[in-house]
């Protein structure tokens, strides 16, 4: 068909400007007066987002009053249809598509165009522009966009939105979306939220069945289920065709069930890359018939019906846990087996392979919940006794329910990646207990399987430095968890301070073994230079928190020269980005706490002409005269002030530290050295690891940490092991 040419466009243009006109003059005129009814609109507080979804924020909610425009049509079509462009953007359309049903469809757009010009928020209709577009992409047969924005429970994230994959993203709930006018009867006493929302977009010919919007958000749901134990569920959701003129997929499909989820999981962001490769690789696979509505039953269906009713139906834990061994039982036993040992060894053996999961465990927990199971099919009760065993095994019979849905999941995902039918499946799996041979081809078979299932590969860093660290000190790793334990019992503990030094010395002291822990990876990672940047903010730090431990009378004026700092930064934002980051009401704080304290802070200029200036820093005394005060940081004033002070500004020392002496000696001039730095990392990680001892004893003696005594001792001793070359 003939894309449409540019006069009919421009005549529909006009058109669009002519509905405006009769829009305008008839609202003004009170010829179309809308109606009105009451909606009710919730005004929420406090709205929060956590690991479970939408935290219950406080409430209240007000009855208002909103337009209602259903009338218009039927004032304005008589007017419209008498316009002369009508007329003629009518026969044009006519002339131009003569097999169309052209009087509908233009009635479609015109609607469409007048419900957009009326409503307050257009947003669902869009601009006219782009009304309009849609109309003509109808009219040349193209493509058409159908959307989907499905309200979930059973899942939540941490990012604010994940794009899983072509065409779907997941993301949180946003509290303007509760906020709209609902009809009243539609309203509960308290909100509901969902845990988080998903958007499907697809696209495809115009001839596709509306019904496969459905179908996609029902296999979307699927799959969210068997990604991870989760009760995910819909309890709605709202289509949307990009066409003017066909009114379907369009509206809104409730669940019927709006009940909160029993089970939730999140996705954390290291989640994301497995979840969209799962998605990649198990849409295409999944059969159909787990969520086609008119799906055949398969034991991979019975399965699945199995797993979803442990995870959705709320009641006994043993129900629950009877409908996850029956969907394994679909999966893996015939008519004839033996039925827990069984169960047991195959399921086990699979997962083993699939999730790296301990066969043996997998095999006993099987065995605890299907006594569960036989207790529950033949209506007896879970004796004491077993219910005490379960406790002690799993903390709970709740902790036993999704470990075994955990394992239902996997096989469900496993059979359906596999593509292997049932009775082979078991044969391979009975087969593989007993042959290495089978059991290779078994791994093979559960490839697919095993990629959806295994974290991608991604390091951060060059392992062959790691080995070539430990190398060059191989006494480090196997006397690290001595110094780890001693961080553990200095600094993750109960804090109680009795003063404003107690703070200083506690915090600086945390801060200088965060800073150990960062220059030790730079330095197993060969960055030596950037290592020796770090230590000269370490050193500081050390120094300051034995300095005011030694003058505590000096505290109050380090903790108020923040606000001679905070003054600094005000007056550097001001002049390099200007005066509207920071508020008038905080600029005038700022200003105000640092006159109350900037007379602490001034120092002689010119004795001559008696003039003050404001001092660089809290004290009169400089770091290089603290640091005099301490004899063991003294001693480390050159590898641990002046080096690393001199490679963190720009010095011509920072330059010929990364120039290649062998180059120069070769007659090569200046060859930038890009090498692993071994020796100023060896350097580095010495020296830090000299300045936490330090700060480890400041820590034992100020808070008399007895505990830390023993384990000093050993670490003292171990830092001579560790560096006596």
């Amino acid at each position: 068909m003939c894309p449409p040419m540019p006069p009919i466009e421009e005549s529909v243009r006009q058109l669009t400007e002519g509905i405006r006109q009769v829009v305008t003059e008839a609202v003004a005129s009170k010829k179309l007066v809308p109606g009105e009814y009451t909606a009710f609109r919730w005004n929420l507080r406090d709205f929060k987002y956590g690991d479970l979804g939408v935290e219950q924020p406080a409430a209240d909610g007000e009855d208002i009053r909103v337009k209602d425009w259903h009338k218009a049509w039927d004032v304005l079509e008589p007017e419209v249809k008498a316009l002369e462009i009508f007329k003629r953007v009518f026969s044009a359309l006519q002339e131009a598509y003569p097999s169309l049903p052209v009087n509908e469809w233009l009635d479609s757009l015109m609607k469409e165009l007048i419900w957009g010009m009326l409503l307050e928020d257009s947003s669902e209709q869009g601009s006219p522009e782009e009304i309009r577009a849609r109309f003509f992409d109808d009219l040349q047969g193209g493509p058409v966009r159908h959307t989907a924005q499905i309200f979930l429970v059973g899942v939540a994230l941490r990012s604010d939105a994940i794009e899983v994959g072509t065409g779907v993203r997941i993301r949180k709930p946003r509290k303007e979306e509760f906020e709209r006018p609902q009809l009243p009867y539609l309203v509960g006493h308290f909100p509901r939220f969902p845990s988080a929302i998903v958007e499907i977009e697809t696209t495809g010919p115009r001839d596709r069945p509306p019904q496969q919007l459905q179908i996609d958000v029902h296999r979307c749901i699927a799959l969210f289920r068997l990604f991870r134990v989760g009760s995910v569920k819909y309890w709605h959701y709202d289509m949307r065709t990009s066409s003017v003129v066909t009114r379907w997929p369009r509206g809104r499909a409730g669940s019927g069930d709006e009940t909160p989820a029993l089970e939730t999981y999140v996705i954390a962001p290291e989640d994301e890359p497995l979840l969209q490769r799962f998605w990649q690789t198990v849409t295409p696979k999944l059969p159909t018939d787990i969520y086609h509505f008119r799906g055949r039953a398969s034991h991979t269906t019975l399965a699945y019906d199995r797993y979803s009713d442990g995870v959705l139906q709320n009641g006994i834990i043993e129900r629950r846990i009877a409908n996850a061994i029956m969907g394994l039982e679909a999966l893996f036993l015939r008519e004839k087996d033996e039925l827990s040992y069984r169960l047991g060894l195959r399921v086990g053996k699979l997962i083993s392979i699939v999730c790296n999961y301990n066969p043996l465990e997998v095999a006993e927990s099987l065995k605890d919940a299907y006594e569960i199971r036989s207790a529950f099919a033949h209506g007896d009760q879970l004796s004491k006794r077993t219910g005490k065993k379960i406790e002690r095994k799993y903390s709970s019979t709740k902790k036993l329910l999704l470990t075994v849905l955990d394992y239902l999941r996997v096989a469900l995902v496993a059979t359906v990646m596999s593509g292997v039918n049932k009775v082979d499946l078991i044969s391979l799996i009975d087969n593989a207990l007993l042959d290495p041979r089978e059991n290779d081809r078994l791994r093979s078979d559960m490839s697919g399987a095993i990629q959806v299932f295994s974290y991608p590969e991604i390091t951060f860093g060059y392992p062959e430095e790691w080995r070539a660290l430990v190398e060059r000190h191989p006494e480090f790793l196997p006397r690290f968890p001595n110094i780890a334990k001693a961080i553990d019992v200095a600094f993750k503990r109960t804090f109680h301070a009795t003063g404003l030094l107690d703070h200083e010395v506690y915090f600086l002291g945390r801060l200088v073994a965060e800073e150990y822990m960062e220059i030790l990876l730079l330095c197993a990672n060969g960055y030596g230079i950037g290592a020796q940047k770090l230590l000269r903010g370490m050193y500081e730090r050390a120094v300051t928190a034995c300095y005011l431990r030694a003058h505590p009378e000096e505290v109050e004026n380090y903790l108020s020269f923040h606000k001679v700092a905070a003054h600094k930064f005000l007056k550097a934002v001001e002049a390099s980005m200007g005066n509207e980051v920071f508020s008038p009401e905080q600029a005038t704080k700022i200003e105000e706490e640092f006159n109350e304290v900037k007379g602490r802070f001034l120092v002689t200029d010119c004795k001559v002409c008696n003039t003050t200036r404001l001092n660089h820093t809290w004290s009169s005394r400089d770091l290089v005269s603290m640091a005099r005060t301490s004899d063991d940081l003294w001693r480390l004033l050159i590898p641990a002030y002046y080096k690393p002070t001199r490679e963190a500004h720009s010095t011509m020392g920072a330059i010929f530290s990364r120039l290649d002496p062998e180059a120069a000696s070769r007659g090569e001039g200046f060859v930038f050295d890009g090498s692993a730095q071994h020796a100023p990392a060896d350097e580095a990680l010495m020296v830090a690891h000299h300045i936490l001892l330090i700060v480890l004893g400041l820590q034992k003696e100020h808070f008399r940490l007895e505990a830390l005594e023993p384990m000093l001792q050993s670490c003292f001793e171990d830092f001579l092991v560790v560096w006596k070359n």
